[in-house]
């Protein structure tokens, strides 16, 4: 096939736009600091780099629940340890009580201050945090059913609220009342009882179980603590691995600077060496044309 100077031409002006578009698709790297500014540009990076995309968005969210776990597990342990010092407390009115050392006239106002304990108790058992109830298991947001009534009885349920704290991994984060409360509720009933009938040797026996109930809520406690702790490594873990695979989205999104602006120079260099020598070409054409 005999090569006409049309062909020619067409060809050098085709060269001239494929150096032009190398050099401003360069030149859009640069600017912009992403490699991949359309999908045809790499489709194998664009799938790799919406997989980075999609663990971010992963990563973050259980990120999120492991705040939201601490947080709640955080405002639990207060009240938990609230509770612990009122138990205490109490425990300080029964050793009074069983010593028999207290005037007759005295057990009453021993009696009702225990009382006043066991409200203090069913408000902590009460204890929101973010608007919800932190002891009624799953009954955690209507305001007219609190977890407990006023006489200490559990409105509650058994409910686990769950968090996904990793791939595959949940935590409870909840306790519900009646697991917490109800045996100190009803330890301090049954002392304040004794101790409004005069009895030293019953308020004994309720100091008794009160070292029971304070040594359960001390385990229970222990258990939030632990949870905690893991609930701090786990959000160090995520922090690393959020790290590790925006690094990796980086390389697969983002450009090399140096070598984008080397790259940018030779593209720059070949156009114009590719304008030169056409227009060269075609003045030699147009001469030879003349003559």
């Amino acid at each position: 096939m005999r090569v006409t100077e049309t062909i020619v031409v067409n060809r050098l002006l085709a060269d001239i736009a494929a150096a032009d578009q190398r050099r401003l698709q360069t030149h859009l790297q640069m600017s912009s600091g992403r490699r991949l500014l359309r999908p045809s540009d790499d489709p194998i990076g664009v799938v790799t780099a919406l997989r980075y995309r999609s663990a971010l968005t992963e990563i973050k969210a259980f990120s999120a629940n492991i705040g939201e776990a601490r947080d709640w597990l955080d405002a639990t342990e207060s009240a938990l340890r609230n509770a612990a010092a009122i138990l205490q407390r109490a425990r300080e009115v029964a050793v009074l009580g069983a010593n028999g050392i207290v005037a007759s006239g005295s057990y009453g106002a021993l009696a009702e201050e225990i009382r006043t304990l066991r409200q203090e108790i069913i408000l902590l058992g009460n204890s929101a945090h973010a608007g919800r109830y932190l002891f009624g298991g799953h009954q955690t947001v209507d305001p007219a059913r609190p977890p407990f009534d006023a006489a200490g009885n559990y409105h509650g349920d058994a409910g686990a609220i769950l968090r996904e704290i990793g791939p595959g991994v949940t935590m409870q984060i909840n306790v519900p009342g009646d697991q917490a409360f109800s045996a100190a509720l009803a330890a301090l009933d049954q002392l304040a009882n004794d101790l409004a009938a005069g009895n030293a040797a019953a308020v004994g026996n309720d100091l008794a179980t009160l070292d029971g109930v304070l040594d359960g809520l001390m385990a229970l406690r222990a258990r939030i603590g632990a949870k905690m702790n893991r609930l701090e490594l786990a959000q160090m873990r995520m922090q690393e691995v959020e790290v590790a695979v925006t690094q990796l989205q980086s390389g697969v999104e983002e450009v090399d600077v140096a070598e984008v602006a080397v790259r940018l120079s030779v593209h720059e260099n070949a156009y114009r060496v590719a304008l030169a020598a056409t227009g060269r070409l075609l003045q030699t054409s147009l001469l030879d044309f003349l003559k």
